[in-house]
């Protein structure tokens, strides 16, 4: 150890995913509890761009792929009430429905930190395997493929607080 006392961090846990609804303006509502996340695996395509004549090569970045998020979830069972619709088994929202139907749908993390933070973005459900332990409750390992880019803002001021990427000329 270097003597360095411990940074402080954004926390990595309690952390929910919620999804909107498709009314306009989308209400974010929360759908599940997720354990250990791996990515967003975010990384550039990376293009050669040298010229004859030049002794160094030369690159420049092109698309951004934000990649992959994925993380074992616990659905947070369906509440009485119009706003919270059931989070595994409804026709509209559940989760299932959606991964069958192979929606591109609109989801944030909420890191439940101090500010709120919170990460926006559009993705599919590209895999979804639930396990159902006799002694526990319902759980999947789901991943998400992310469309476009991923936004951080924080959950009281919604996507309206997002940071996105610059638009494109």
């Amino acid at each position: 150890m270097s003597g360095l006392t411990k940074a402080s961090g954004l926390p990595a846990w309690p952390v929910v995913l919620a999804l909107a609804d498709l009314s306009s303006p989308p209400v974010y509502n929360e759908v599940a509890n997720l354990g250990d996340i791996t990515g967003p695996g975010r990384s550039y395509t990376v293009q050669d761009v040298s010229a004859h004549g030049h002794r160094a090569r030369r690159k420049i970045t092109t698309l951004l792929d934000e990649g992959m998020l994925s993380a074992p979830l616990w659905f947070i069972p369906a509440k009485t009430g119009a706003d919270v619709e059931a989070t595994h088994t409804d026709d509209t929202n559940g989760l299932q429905a959606i991964f069958e139907r192979g929606d591109l749908r609109a989801w944030a993390l909420y890191y439940r930190d101090s500010v709120g933070t919170a990460k926006f973005f559009n993705a599919y459900i590209s895999k979804m395997g639930e396990k159902s332990a006799v002694a526990g409750v319902v759980t999947a390992d789901i991943e998400l493929a992310i469309d476009d880019t991923i936004a951080t803002g924080t959950e009281s001021g919604g996507p309206s607080t997002a940071e996105f990427a610059p638009a494109e000329v």
